[in-house]
């Protein structure tokens, strides 16, 4: 995940002594007020995915963890330590994750806790997104694709060199992934690409789509369903979100973070949970943060959004509070 470069404003209170004889300096009391943050201009969120959801399973890396949580019963049920997280994803909706421990880099069943080791030490390195289908693992890397076989170990299967900045376009569905070049690409188990020619310009984030022949897209301000068809992506939805901050995937719907600014500060964080046709199901708002990345994720299930410490989660259908 890739550093952003922020400017932090941090007001110190200093204690007085008194004129008549020194004295030690009382402390301050502490603030009730959140840390300011200050950023010359809101950075949508489009690197690997620090939060993950398959069905109402919460996935987050956190303190030299992953933490697991149930949103059933609202509860973490287990934490793995681990070195480093490269990247979450899923296979075959099951989550994934890419790490590394003393045992050098690994392929991490989070379901189940098995581990498949790469072919070679040197495999994973630089990773941001994976997606697994059936023995066929996707890993996106800033340069390149790479595509691996799931065996007893990881073994690579073939490389598809990118152009620019296809990175962040990178998302997973079904039994293949996607990727923006200036065109729509997908890449199937094989290999095989298809393209689907496009008048957008790069898209800050894709998503799945409600249906296999639909993806989900978003600019600075505004929220795309994408049908692609006949070697073409059509937008055949529009829907208006200013300050656009991350997206996912929700079930048959998009989940959309945006990020209120006043005065240079984080205002206002909103969940907007948008269906095919555009028409809103729910949004959610929630104070600003305190902690400069965050990330939004979703399911059929549930939608959740982390920064720093902070996690909230809420029922995919009704909007109803899971977390906290």
């Amino acid at each position: 995940m890739r550093p952003r470069t922020l400017t932090i404003a941090i007001v110190i209170t200093m204690g007085c002594a008194s004129d008549a004889s020194p004295q030690k300096a009382s402390p301050a009391p502490p603030s009730k007020e959140p840390p300011m943050i200050i950023v010359k201009q809101l950075e949508p969120q489009t690197s690997g995915p620090g939060l993950l959801l398959a069905g109402s399973t919460l996935v987050r890396p956190h303190a030299g963890a992953i933490e697991l949580w149930d949103l059933t019963s609202g509860k973490r049920t287990s934490s793995i330590a681990h070195d480093g997280t490269g990247a979450l994803g899923t296979r075959d909706g099951a989550p994934i994750a890419v790490v590394r421990n003393a045992k050098g880099p690994r392929l991490i069943e989070l379901g189940t806790g098995k581990e498949i080791p790469a072919e070679y030490a040197s495999s994973f390195n630089g990773v941001e997104r994976i997606h697994a289908t059936g023995d066929t693992l996707f890993v996106g890397q800033r340069s390149r694709l790479e595509l691996y076989r799931i065996k007893d170990k990881v073994e690579l299967a073939k490389v598809i060199s990118w152009k620019r900045d296809e990175l962040k376009s990178f998302t997973g569905m079904g039994d293949g992934v996607y990727f923006f070049d200036g065109a729509f690409v997908r890449v199937g188990r094989d290999g095989t690409t298809t393209r689907y020619d496009s008048s957008l310009s790069s898209p800050l984030h894709v998503a799945p789509g409600p249906r296999p022949d639909t993806l989900w897209t978003t600019t600075s301000d505004e929220l795309q369903l994408v049908t692609l068809a006949d070697g073409k992506a059509t937008v055949t939805t529009r829907v208006t979100l200013p300050g656009v901050y991350h997206l996912a995937a929700a079930g048959d719907a998009a989940a959309v973070l945006t990020i209120e600014m006043t005065a240079g500060r984080y205002s206002k964080l909103t969940v907007t949970v948008v269906e095919a046709d555009g028409r809103v199901r729910w949004t959610k708002s929630v104070p600003p943060p305190t902690w400069t990345s965050g990330w939004i994720a979703g399911s059929k299930n549930a939608v959740a959004i982390s920064f720093g410490d902070e996690l909230h989660a809420w029922s995919a259908k009704d909007g109803r509070a899971l977390l906290p």
